[in-house]
């Protein structure tokens, strides 16, 4: 004679450690379930119930709370990486205004790799001649050589690409990592 509960079909074991009256497997009494759990099996009911209390398919082997868990810091990690906005985050910020740092560049602190068709290398421009930075433009569809030396730093490389003391502005044109990176020594 074995116990069964009546809701999900679950063989008790003898060595479970729930009380008596409920199903170590579901949590519900079995009176509440619609029997009191006491059955006698023939062969083909006890072999479909032991293979469902047993339960050795891969999907339960899986530690899912872990791997919820690992997929939950990494998409906290991903998202706050792409939120941190720019590099400039991570420069230290400077104290000077721009007019200020313009001053205090002399040629070769900074190099922009532009295109005259480049919308957003015309607003860099603006911004930079605004400010009194002295022009070190470098523009790619106007000489070949530009381009080389644009290509040989970063193959995939798009327009703004500015060098400012060594720090590589990949993303385009960004007046608070441009600056934190001019104001650092």
């Amino acid at each position: 004679m074995s116990t069964i509960c009546p809701k999900c079909h679950f063989v008790r074991l003898a060595n479970a450690i729930v009380p008596d009256w409920q199903c170590p497997s579901c949590g519900v009494a079995y009176s509440k379930a619609g029997g009191d759990g006491t059955v006698l099996l023939d062969r083909r009911r006890s072999a479909l119930v032991s293979a469902r209390s047993r339960d050795d398919s891969w999907f339960s082997k899986v530690p899912w709370g872990k791997l919820i868990a690992g997929l939950v810091i990494v998409y906290g990690a991903w998202l706050g990486l792409t939120r941190s906005g720019t590099v400039s985050d991570l420069l230290p910020k400077s104290n000077l205004s721009a007019e200020q740092l313009a001053s205090k560049t002399g040629p070769g602190d900074w190099i922009m790799y532009s295109a005259t068709w480049c919308p957003y290398c015309t607003q860099a421009k603006s911004w930079l001649g605004q400010y009194g930075f002295k022009p070190q433009v470098c523009e790619i569809d106007q000489d070949s050589d530009c381009q080389a030396r644009l290509k040989a730093l970063d193959p995939k490389a798009g327009v703004p690409y500015l060098i400012v003391k060594g720090h590589h502005m990949k993303n385009g044109f960004d007046t608070d990592e441009f600056k934190a990176a001019l104001a650092k020594q």
